[in-house]
């Protein structure tokens, strides 16, 4: 799917919804080439994870992604040196702290972060 798209989808937007699924720690270059060249080929590109432990670390490295959203998860309470893996793991464990204490609504928006990495 991801060599299909490299070679033949070009100005959209595309959800890589639980990617980790099928992404692995060490990708090949075709994955990385989309990831890395994605603006390129006038893409945007969502990558959805519902565990943030399970997001490879090739990819929270700065380089590969701008922005991470962050949302509440049923992902068990994490410990801050679990985060240092991270490039941006202060960033991202102050985040993830406001997200567990953040209250659940009955809204569609659920509370949410938005780091820059």
């Amino acid at each position: 799917m991801h060599e299909m798209l490299a070679a033949h989808f070009r100005n959209g937007m595309v959800v890589f919804d639980e990617w980790t699924t099928y992404v692995r720690a060490n990708p090949p270059d075709w994955q990385i080439d989309i990831v890395n060249n994605h603006r390129n080929y006038g893409l945007e590109v969502f990558y959805v994870c519902h565990q943030i432990m399970r997001v490879p670390l090739f990819f929270i490295r700065g380089d590969m992604i701008a922005k991470i959203i962050l949302f509440k998860t049923g992902e068990r309470e994490l410990e801050y040196r679990q985060f240092r893996r991270y490039s941006c793991a202060e960033q991202l464990w102050e985040a993830y702290q406001r997200v567990l204490k953040a209250p659940a609504t009955d809204n569609w928006v659920q509370y949410h972060e938005i780091i820059d990495v």
